[in-house]
């Protein structure tokens, strides 16, 4: 029982340290558009100057985030020590408090960027950085003529009338 509050403790507090420092990057634009870090909404994908606003106004509650978790650890590692006095499920509902707290807090500073002063240091690209990551589809073999004429073999319609309903 206490090994395992140890070793959860020592997660939590890598954890914090990984958040730590991508809260660093994000405040200090040093995170560039990607698909594996940062926070990737609607508002943050539209350009390459918004993905850096929206990056700087949730590394505030990233770097909480960290702390929360570096406090969680501090936690599972005093309930390793002490397994006799404190309760397991005191760490486990800290940390899950704490986890939905912040992610929460992230999703919201994130629909709701703060404009700061030096925001135009991002550069200036007209090309949505969503393009950059959506996949081309199949053109698609549904066809539909306009004239009348028989829709192609892939697909065949059939009118319904109001009594057949």
């Amino acid at each position: 029982d206490g090994l395992i509050s140890l070793g959860l403790g020592l997660l939590a507090f890598v954890s914090a340290f990984c958040l730590a420092g991508l809260a660093r990057a994000m405040r200090n634009d040093k995170l560039p558009p990607n698909m594996w870090a940062g926070i990737r909404t609607k508002a943050a994908l539209e350009s390459e100057s918004s993905w850096y606003r929206v990056q700087r106004a949730g590394s505030v509650p990233v770097i909480c985030l960290a702390i929360a978790y570096a406090d969680s650890g501090l936690l599972f590692i005093l309930q390793g020590i002490y397994h006799e006095t404190i309760s397991v499920l005191i760490p486990v509902i800290v940390f899950s408090v704490q986890s939905l707290v912040g992610i929460i807090w992230v999703y919201k500073a994130s629909y709701n960027p703060i404009h700061h002063k030096n925001q135009n240091r991002a550069s200036e690209f007209s090309t949505p950085v969503r393009s950059l990551w959506r996949r081309r589809r199949p053109p698609s073999r549904l066809t539909i003529p306009l004239n009348g004429s028989t829709p192609s073999p892939l697909v065949s319609f059939q009118r319904v009338s109001s009594a057949n309903r």
